[in-house]
């Protein structure tokens, strides 16, 4: 269910903490409609390592790189790759908990449950490192859903571009609650349980605001001044503007 006066929140800081137990417990408290967030920690290798048993799952000299990494940078894509796979890994189990957790407390068959990411990384793909590039690896992001009234349904795949803002409108749509006009995002719940997509003319937006800290790294300088546009220059020659309105 989506829509309640209670709500529980279980986060961990990263896939360290393998088993949410806090969800476990506030599973346990919630007979009335709920919606929980559980937040696993992100899957970056470069801020925290995963877990030493996941990491032994994986057999560095066997994961492919793939095709548009370039040569001196493959032996970085495949650390981090390693270590990419191990987090997921991790994170795996903590769905699992979870799951185990509303079956346990005979919540399953009434609990839509929404495995996503908010970006991808792109892990030396065109030789560029983590998001913020209009590229697949950094754009495109898992949406999984696990609806109890489309369980004849189950392992049927959409391929319609579906984006963040059509979470909420579309779990909206499957609890069987009302939409305001004014809620951005479309509701692709007859979708998910079995009516064919509408062919729409919506067109696709990507925006990707630039960041001082990502674009230091591939050598683009920054100078800041107080309440004016702020300029960054490129070194050697090259150049880019950025001028952000300050409020």
């Amino acid at each position: 269910m989506i829509k309640s006066k209670n709500s529980g929140r279980a986060t961990t800081p990263s896939p360290k903490a393998v088993a949410p137990q806090n969800s476990s417990k506030n599973l346990q408290k919630m007979h009335n409609p709920f919606s929980s967030l559980f937040h696993g920690g992100h899957p970056m290798t470069h801020t925290i390592q995963p877990p030493h048993q996941y990491q032994e799952l994986y057999d560095k000299s066997t994961i492919k790189i793939p095709e548009n990494v370039p040569g001196k940078h493959q032996n970085q894509a495949r650390e981090q790759l390693h270590g990419y796979y191990s987090h997921i890994s991790a994170l795996d189990d903590c769905l699992k908990t979870i799951l185990r957790s509303l079956k346990k407390n005979n919540l399953d068959d009434k609990t839509i449950v929404v495995f996503t990411s908010d970006h991808g990384d792109m892990i030396f793909s065109h030789g560029l490192t983590r998001k913020l590039f209009p590229f697949e690896e950094s754009v495109r992001v898992p949406l999984v859903i696990r609806d109890p009234g489309s369980k004849h349904r189950a392992g049927q795949q959409c391929n319609a571009p579906i984006d963040a803002p059509d979470l909420m409108p579309t779990l909206l749509g499957l609890a069987n609650l009302k939409q305001e006009d004014h809620v951005q995002g479309k509701d692709w719940s007859t979708t998910i349980r079995g009516k064919k997509p509408e062919k729409s003319s919506d067109a696709g937006l990507l925006s990707a605001p630039v960041q001082a800290g990502p674009l230091q790294l591939y050598g683009i300088s920054l100078s800041r001044r107080a309440h004016k546009p702020a300029h960054l220059c490129a070194q050697r020659k090259r150049s880019l503007a950025f001028i952000r309105q300050h409020q």
